[in-house]
């Protein structure tokens, strides 16, 4: 298998694997078999709430007025906030 990796995160990562007693090699081969295992990738995946739907359609809606010429309405774009 041959995958392309970001050098500085391909150092880091083999620091802090290697600083486990573990080769980036085994870390993968990890990965793949918990992923494996779970049926699932095996850690959350979350993104920035503030990229929901709703602020990205008025965040559109907004550039397609600025480029026409038009004055917007501002508004309140929706965040959630950290528990």
């Amino acid at each position: 298998m041959t995958i392309r990796i970001d050098e500085q995160v391909k150092k880091d990562a083999e620091k802090f694997f290697d600083d486990l007693g573990l080769s980036m090699t085994t870390a993968i081969n990890m990965f793949i078999k918990m992923t494996l295992k779970q049926n699932k990738i095996p850690f959350e995946l979350t993104g920035d709430p503030f990229y929901n739907s709703y602020n990205i359609k008025s965040l559109e809606n907004i550039l397609k007025d600025i480029k026409s010429g038009k004055e917007y309405t501002t508004h309140e774009l929706i965040e959630v906030e950290d528990e």
